[in-house]
């Protein structure tokens, strides 16, 4: 224990100011994207709204450069339809295969950059990704939680349409000070019916090959209404069992139905 603490103190003292702190895991998470491969795995996904009956999915994602692609085996508990999984399988192969044509055409379409939004997630219009609350906040100093490194985030402004809701939020990262990339991220409304309370969070595991995939996507839009007119929808995504995928887009990607 004695050791860790030490370790972890190691750690801290090196991490360097905000500024050039933020920018390092900014590169670190960029060059993770670029060297990234693909990945089948298994996903749930349970979404509801207030005090409806939540519906739950489950089935076999696919991941190529940050790209997912579901097809779902069972709906609360029951398993999908033969037609309806062959017509989903058939629509992502089409889509993978679009999608390899793009990169072939301009392989750097998807590479993080300056001039365009940071990787994240999307739900109702929103847009979250912990590389640009990096660029677009202004940041605590790094503070030692565990084996972590702490850094609050507030006062974001960010120049994309889809995070004009930056400026109304606040929260904090968790940053690995070993990797120096993040382990975990929340988000609070800052304003609204119901300020202070998480309105989006992630936790990132490792997958094979030293990549960080997100364990956990979990949004709550009712605790955000102002920010999504168009629904109400809290939903939480979880993967689990992430494999190397090394077969080619043509072919099938989930096996045929039992």
């Amino acid at each position: 224990m004695l050791f860790a603490c030490i370790l972890g103190f190691a750690y801290f003292a090196q991490a360097p100011q905000p500024g050039k702190f933020a920018q390092e895991i900014i590169d670190n998470q960029r060059r993770d994207l670029r060297n990234i491969v693909e990945y089948t795995f298994e996903y749930e996904m349970i979404t509801g709204s207030g005090n409806a009956k939540h519906k739950e999915e489950n089935g076999e994602g696919y991941m190529r450069h940050r790209r997912s692609f579901n097809i779902p085996l069972t709906r609360d508990g029951k398993p999908i339809k033969a037609k309806d999984f062959e017509k989903r399988r058939d629509a992502v192969i089409k889509q993978l295969e679009l999608h390899a044509k793009l990169r072939l055409a301009e392989p750097d379409f998807e590479t993080p950059g300056p001039d365009k939004p940071g990787s994240g997630t999307n739900a109702g219009g929103i847009h979250m990704s912990s590389i640009d609350i990096l660029r677009y906040c202004q940041l605590s100093e790094p503070k030692q939680i565990g084996q972590l490194l702490e850094v609050s985030f507030d006062l974001c402004k960010s120049p994309w349409p889809s995070e004009a809701h930056f400026p109304r939020i606040k929260g904090t990262l968790r940053i690995d000070p070993k990797d120096r990339v993040t382990d975990s991220w929340q988000a609070r409304i800052k304003d609204g019916p119901s300020p202070g309370l998480v309105f989006f969070e992630q936790v990132n595991q490792i997958a094979p090959g030293g990549i960080r995939f997100p364990a956990v996507n979990r949004w709550i839009q009712s605790a955000a209404p102002h920010l999504f007119p168009k629904g109400r929808m809290d939903a939480t995504y979880r993967i689990k069992n992430l494999q190397r995928f090394g077969v080619e887009v043509n072919q099938s990607i989930s096996g045929p139905m039992p």
